[in-house]
């Protein structure tokens, strides 16, 4: 469902998505979050650097970085169970 759903969407328009995702720099705000935060990194992701995604976390007061080893950007694919664990895991907290 993702790779159709991915492959039928207009190229212009996720294109301008990738660009504004590139762009948009959320640091400032970091600080600003008070909710418990998940940062789930993939340890293979080529998309979105897992050094990066560790700046994400530590500027966020209450967050917590997990890595899931053996998985790429599209983590939930790659990796279900150990990201549904995770996920369970924190959710349960």
């Amino acid at each position: 469902m993702l790779i159709t759903a991915i492959t039928q969407s207009d190229p212009r328009s996720y294109r301008a998505a990738m660009r504004s995702l590139g762009l948009f720099n959320s640091k400032p705000w970091l600080a600003e979050l008070r909710i418990p935060t998940l940062v789930i990194t993939a340890d293979q992701d080529t998309t979105v650097n897992p050094i990066l995604q560790g700046v994400l976390a530590r500027g966020i007061p209450c967050a917590r970085q997990v890595f899931i080893t053996g998985a790429g950007h599209a983590v939930t694919i790659d990796q279900p169970e150990k990201f549904n664990r995770e996920l369970l895991r924190f959710l349960c907290e």
